[in-house]
């Protein structure tokens, strides 16, 4: 997550885990409903803007934050469907139906996962590879190993 917020160095993301543990923490003590993702976020911006050798890049937070606004009332909508759902009347028609939506959730999950997981994959073996024959890795943006070299 911080490497797109900021750059951070070992001491920046010690401080910055350190200062969302510490938020996390006291807003378990005091009982106040807390987001690790938000804390995290917080905490690396908070270093980011603190450490005068690095630049914040703020649209990524804002894309961020505008997520956060957004998927309040969404997962609000989505529950009231899903509870109605659960109660029809017609317990039959409510299993089928939420198990239909489960199905599609899991396909949904499954394609979004895909080009990101061979991304992955490739970027790993460059790795690997580079690592054993002491050159660096190929461009893991190109589809074709042969036209990264230019041929």
């Amino acid at each position: 997550m911080g490497l797109r917020i900021t750059r951070l160095r070992p001491v920046s993301g010690f401080s910055a885990e350190t200062g969302a543990a510490i938020a996390l923490f006291g807003s378990t003590a005091i009982g106040a409903p807390v987001s690790t993702t938000h804390t995290v976020a917080g905490a690396v911006s908070g270093v980011g803007v603190a450490n005068r050798g690095t630049t914040t890049t703020w649209s990524v937070f804002g894309r961020m934050a505008v997520a956060w606004l957004v998927t309040l009332p969404f997962a609000g909508v989505v529950a009231f469907l899903v509870w109605h759902l659960a109660t029809l009347s017609n317990r039959a028609a409510s299993a089928v139906i939420m198990a239909a939506i489960v199905i599609l959730a899991g396909f949904a999950g499954a394609l979004l996962a895909l080009p990101i997981a061979a991304t992955i994959k490739v970027i790993a073996v460059d790795v690997v590879l580079a690592s054993r024959s002491n050159s660096p890795p190929d461009d893991p943006t190109t589809d074709d190993p042969a036209t990264a070299d230019g041929d």
